[in-house]
């Protein structure tokens, strides 16, 4: 495990952040929106909910970081949630029943630990995100729309997303290429969601 790797699974999550305003008319000119309803690419393939299946070492393969957290969130060990994600996965929690318990009350992991190593080990399977977040130099903020109106969400992952990319930017040992080849080694663990 190199020093990057190392840092983004130990680094600590903030999960209060400072609100500011956001003009949703501007994404993606002074901004990254990180939302599945993102207009640009990058925001839609950072979002939780984004369909983009990793490995992570301890935990197993996913379809999403979403489907992660539902895993551990949901009162049932069910490996089917591990393939689903979206409205795919809520309708499934739902029609199975499950109760869903708040992040804050998952104990039996330590998941913003698991989380932000997921964030990082999801961004390594996808050379094409890996390199457009190191290219870009605008904030990123992690929100929804109701209305027009910005509702942030998920402080922990724009946080965690702005550190990583400072931290890869900054680092003049990290090698994007090497990164990418190292992510293309779990394939073979990896499964196919339809």
């Amino acid at each position: 495990m190199n020093t990057n790797q190392q840092y983004f699974l130990d680094h600590p999550i903030e999960e209060k952040i400072t609100p500011i305003e956001i003009n949703p008319d501007f994404e993606g000119v002074d901004h990254i929106r990180v939302d599945a309803s993102a207009s640009h690419y990058l925001g839609r393939a950072l979002a939780p909910e984004y369909p983009s299946v990793f490995y992570h070492p301890k935990y197993g393969t996913f379809l999403s970081i979403q489907s992660m957290v539902m895993y551990f969130c949901t009162d049932q060990v069910d490996e089917e949630i591990r393939q689903l994600t979206s409205d795919k996965l809520m309708a499934y929690i739902n029609e199975k029943g499950y109760t869903v318990k708040p992040i804050s009350e998952v104990h039996d992991v330590d998941i913003f630990r698991a989380l932000r190593s997921a964030v990082f080990y999801r961004i390594l399977a996808k050379p094409e995100i890996l390199e457009q977040l190191v290219d870009s130099d605008l904030p990123i903020f992690v929100y929804s729309t109701r209305k027009g109106v910005p509702q942030r969400r998920h402080g922990w992952l724009e946080k965690h997303l702005t550190v990583m990319r400072d931290r890869l930017k900054t680092d003049k040992s990290t090698d994007t290429v090497f990164l990418s080849k190292e992510a293309s080694s779990y394939k073979t663990r990896r499964f196919q969601c339809n």
